[in-house]
């Protein structure tokens, strides 16, 4: 039986930019946010996503799915709302 215990970046296979994750972030936090954008770094992946493929049959459900919910938890999580 293979041992799932560690720590697990989890996702829906479904890829979010950067740039998404800002424009939700404003939006659902109605929040102003200072960022500086440029090109991409030597060696970084153009593509890359998370999968929960190890924990399909483990009975893991998400908490949060979509990228908003994600984003204002994330926001509440850390002002201690």
């Amino acid at each position: 039986d293979e041992s799932i215990e560690g720590i697990y970046n989890l996702g829906t296979q479904d890829g979010t930019s950067v740039l998404e994750i800002i424009d939700a972030f404003i939006d659902v936090n109605k929040v102003k946010v200072n960022f500086l954008s440029g090109m991409r770094r030597e060696g970084d992946p153009a593509y890359l996503v998370a999968s929960p493929w190890k924990f399909m049959d483990t009975g893991f459900e998400y908490k949060h799915s979509t990228i908003e919910e994600i984003v204002k938890s994330a926001w509440s999580y850390y002002n201690g709302i």
